[in-house]
């Protein structure tokens, strides 16, 4: 959440921190349904309605945190696609 924040801050709009927690969880619920793949497109569009609608932030920078939060994420989990080969190598290697 506070990447979340600190974006939002870098994008120049501001919302009450307890508030965009609370948008931010609900959207992350939403997206657990199964209506797309891993909840592209849902999520994105979640986040940029709720935070829109409810915590007074225009649409296009919305729209921008959703997609950058989306991206933060997939750059989180880079290192380990890129060393799950390595460790899978090892794995089979260690079976008798």
């Amino acid at each position: 959440f506070s990447a979340s924040a600190v974006l939002l801050y870098a994008l120049g709009e501001s919302a009450d921190f307890w508030r965009l927690i609370g948008l931010l969880s609900l959207a992350y619920f939403i997206t657990l349904f199964p209506l797309s793949i891993n909840g592209y497109g849902l999520q994105e569009f979640s986040v940029t309605y709720l935070l829109s609608t409810f915590a007074g932030i225009s649409l296009p920078v919305s729209a921008m945190l959703a997609v950058l939060h989306r991206l933060l994420m997939m750059a989180a989990s880079l290192p380990g696609a890129l060393t799950l080969p390595d460790v899978l190598a090892k794995m089979d290697k260690s079976k008798p």
